[in-house]
């Protein structure tokens, strides 16, 4: 696939589109959707746990990631948590 792409994770599926991450973000709500690290952007009602020691997020179907110190305090908002 040429040029810029996003793989996307749906609880049913996984595909890939032919867009930049940047581009999809644009297009998601904002209250619903935050960008935690520059590969990723999560839904943040799937998220369960939030552990800002080691920087991991946990989701309801028992995977997690690590975010970015870079997009922390956009993405504690979301949750109405302050560092």
């Amino acid at each position: 696939m040429d040029g810029k792409y996003s793989k996307v994770v749906c609880p049913a599926e996984k595909f890939v589109i032919q867009q930049s991450l940047k581009d999809l973000q644009a297009q998601l709500p904002p209250v619903q959707f935050c960008r935690v690290h520059r590969n990723y952007i999560v839904n943040v009602k799937e998220v369960t746990k939030i552990n800002t020691y080691n920087n991991e997020i946990f989701f309801r179907d028992g995977e997690s990631l690590f975010f970015s110190r870079r997009y922390i305090d956009e993405f504690l908002q979301a949750f109405k948590i302050f560092k």
